[in-house]
């Protein structure tokens, strides 16, 4: 159960997150110089934070050339200021500086942020709307600066943090929640008011997708309980559906196996059959052609036979015939030698 706080109460827990304001040395410096100075001091104290936008403006010709330039050369300018040994966070912190210039370019067309001063904190929203990607303390705390002291800024993320914390006053339009706000925040913490909501807005109470999760302020936040509850049931529900689209992949699958066992059982069924055609067109082949083979070799056996016997015959006769001129011979010289 989510146990609600008090104003101060919440306060209190942000500042001792947060830390104080930090900006520029004198409250008249140039708002834009309270901007850059609360920027770098998420890695540098704040002299070392002046002493870099002081080094940035007499590097470059001026903060729009800043704005433009790529980031290592911005990292460059800080080095000297961060020391040697910090490349890391001066590089962080050069793309956070570039981030906010361009911001306010594009909320001013233009890095002059004077024209704020002695606004109506109303004028502000559509300014403060205009810093999506200004770290949150830094940005919330320049609005109050060009305010003042005598009213609240109460700029979106600050209604944001509020409004989520149940903390933000009923009342049936923007001035009248703020003059509500201005009687439990006087005049001397209206600064540190709005570092310590704003700082929380840019770091976990985003506009989309909180991290509710980390929040220092969830056992006490209804929105954030809510989400987290949501979050949870969301999960569970995207558990459920992965978990449904699995078993029906898996059952596809195995359908797609059986189809496919029974498809290659019946290729290889007909290819056996085939195959046994196929085996026995080409033993019939074979005794065919083995037959005629048989035959021709028998048909040339006979005729060999044939010629062998002819050439016996042959020589017989001839055997005979010259035994018979030798017979005639040898009595035709008997005969001579009777005479």
């Amino acid at each position: 159960m989510v146990k609600r706080l008090r104003l101060p109460e919440a306060l209190e827990i942000l500042e001792k997150r947060y830390g104080r304001p930090r900006g520029a040395e004198r409250a008249e410096d140039p708002l834009l110089d309270h901007l850059l100075v609360g920027v770098l001091t998420e890695w540098v104290d704040r002299e070392k934070a002046h002493r870099a936008v002081q080094t940035l403006t007499d590097a470059f010709l001026d903060l729009n050339e800043a704005r433009i330039s790529p980031a290592d050369e911005v990292a460059a300018v800080f080095l000297p200021v961060f020391g040697a040994s910090h490349a890391t966070e001066a590089k962080e912190a050069a793309l956070a500086v570039r981030t906010a210039l361009q911001d306010v370019f594009d909320a001013t067309h233009g890095l002059d942020l004077e024209p704020l001063r002695g606004r109506d904190p109303d004028d502000l929203k559509k300014f403060m709307k205009e810093l999506p990607h200004t770290m949150g303390g830094p940005g919330v705390s320049v609005a109050q600066r060009a305010v003042g002291d005598e009213h609240l800024a109460l700029t979106p993320p600050e209604q944001r943090v509020l409004g989520r914390l149940a903390l933000l006053p009923r009342a049936s339009t923007g001035p009248r929640i703020r003059q509500a706000l201005e009687k439990q925040i006087k005049a001397p913490e209206r600064l540190a008011f709005a570092w310590a909501l704003g700082s929380h807005a840019g770091a976990v109470c985003w506009t989309k997708e909180p991290t509710c999760e980390i929040c220092l302020l969830l056992a006490h936040c209804p929105a954030g309980d809510g989400i987290v509850k949501q979050r949870a049931i969301d999960r569970k529900r995207d558990e459920a559906r992965k978990a449904a689209e699995d078993k029906r992949r898996q059952e596809a699958e195995a359908r797609a196996a059986r189809v496919a066992a029974r498809l290659a059982a019946a290729e290889a069924k007909k290819k056996a059959i085939v195959d046994a055609k196929n085996a026995k067109i080409a033993a019939a082949a074979a005794k065919r052609a083995q037959d005629k083979a048989d035959r021709e070799a028998r048909a040339k056996a006979k005729i060999e036979a044939a010629k062998q016997k002819a050439a016996e015959a042959k020589a017989a006769a001839k055997a005979k015939e010259a035994a018979k001129k030798a017979a005639a011979k040898k009595a035709a010289q008997k005969k001579a030698a009777k005479r």
